[in-house]
């Protein structure tokens, strides 16, 4: 049996409480066209109703288009979503399909 410590740090003990994202204006497929001021409002509506987290989605062949390539296109579109969590004070559990 593998022993597994606590991570907790003193005063972040917080639950997670979230709920799973893709933007309204584009769904799974989001990044191929990221609506940065869509996304920005859902994470603020979210952050609003107290969630604190969110499962985000990456369609695999969006960011890996071919052996041996991530684009890099994709990834600063994620990027840019990460910060918009940080803005709203929220993390991201990102999620590959």
């Amino acid at each position: 049996m593998v022993s597994r410590p606590t991570l907790s740090r003193p005063g972040h003990d917080q639950h997670w409480i979230g709920v799973n994202f893709w933007s309204s204006a584009g769904g799974p497929y989001m990044w191929r066209d990221f609506d940065e001021q869509a996304a920005s409002d859902a994470l603020a509506a979210l952050a609003a109703l107290g969630m604190n987290v969110t499962r985000s989605f990456c369609f695999w062949p969006d960011f890996h288009p071919e052996p041996y390539r991530i684009d890099p296109v994709m990834v600063e579109r994620f990027r840019r979503f990460l910060d918009l969590h940080v803005r709203h004070g929220l993390k991201t559990i990102p999620t590959f399909l």
